[in-house]
């Protein structure tokens, strides 16, 4: 997984984060038992096994699934938007681009 912190045209605003509405450090880390995420487009914070079985994800994929966490919030999970209030404005300049990488490469 590659982190940057410079605004990519071409990558999808959804994965994007706005440095600025982060107030901690960064983590990745796979879910946990009970953890909660509010993808954009959404009316409410849904747990994220709910949102992987959505997806159909299950067994040993489901349990290396990663989120990226800041402090005690989960600010990204892998295939869903990143939260509206996260999300970068048009005049934001300071931000987050998430992009996944093939194993062995960076």
């Amino acid at each position: 997984m590659l982190i940057s912190a410079e605004k990519p045209e071409a990558c999808n605003a959804e994965n994007l984060l706005d440095l600025g509405a982060i107030t901690g450090k960064l983590m990745v880390r796979n879910w946990h038992a009970g953890d909660r995420f509010w993808p954009a487009h959404t009316k409410a914070p849904k747990k994220v096994k709910e949102l992987l079985q959505e997806k159909h994800v299950t067994g040993d994929e489901r349990k290396l699934w990663p989120v990226i966490v800041s402090g005690d919030e989960i600010v990204w999970v892998r295939g869903f938007p990143t939260p509206a209030r996260l999300q970068p404005r048009q005049s934001v300049k300071n931000v987050i681009a998430i992009r996944e990488a093939p194993l062995g490469t960076s």
